[in-house]
């Protein structure tokens, strides 16, 4: 949530490395990118949490942003626009996937008795951690964006800890019989305390 935010917060000084000309129109092209992501890629993300389930979405999601990330940091480093353009199309594929595994990991994880509970209290904290995207972005004024990304790139590799224990848990379990992925998911889930969900 802190790296969506951070970004959205920060795109247009985040271009202004080009010129000012340059960074509106890049600014403006993140502004049509961003709300049609969430129509275009609503086919695949659907398929994702369908077919492959949220512990393979959130790995799904952890490569998408490592590619956005690549290609923020190709386009500081003075490669082109092109690669903001493509950092832009990566990142309206990655909030709106985001949005839509974190109900579907908190339904199949806690289920739907207490999902208003949990599903407010996960989104509770975010609010409270996103008081850090003004400091960050006071940061990043201070020492550039490319550090502060990076910074942020390697915190949100952590959260790639839950989705790999949990591909490990079934991977020595016993298969007794052909479940279909999401329902293999809430099953592995469910057996993990709520110390687990919060690593």
């Amino acid at each position: 949530m802190i790296c969506i935010n951070f970004f959205i917060a920060t795109v247009y000084p985040q271009m202004h490395s080009t010129s000012e000309e340059e960074a509106t129109f890049l600014n403006s092209e993140f502004a049509a990118l961003l709300p049609a992501g969430g129509i275009v890629f609503i086919p695949a993300i659907g398929i994702v949490i369908d077919q492959l389930g949220p512990t393979i979405g959130f790995l799904i999601l952890q490569a998408a942003y490592g590619l956005f990330a690549l290609l923020l940091w190709a386009f500081h480093a003075g490669h082109g626009k092109i690669f903001a353009t493509g950092a832009f199309m990566v990142f309206a594929f990655c909030r709106p996937l985001f949005y839509s595994l974190n109900p579907a990991f908190c339904g199949q994880r806690f289920g739907f008795t207490h999902f208003g509970t949990v599903f407010g209290l996960i989104f509770t904290i975010s609010g409270i951690c996103n008081l850090a995207v003004q400091p960050l972005a006071a940061l990043a004024a201070q020492h550039g964006f490319v550090p502060v990304n990076g910074f942020l790139s390697l915190l949100q590799l952590s959260t790639v800890v839950l989705p790999l224990r949990i591909l490990t848990t079934r991977a020595k379990a016993p298969k007794k019989r052909e479940q279909p992925k999401a329902v293999e998911d809430a099953l592995i889930m469910r057996s993990f305390s709520i110390r687990s969900f919060t690593l």
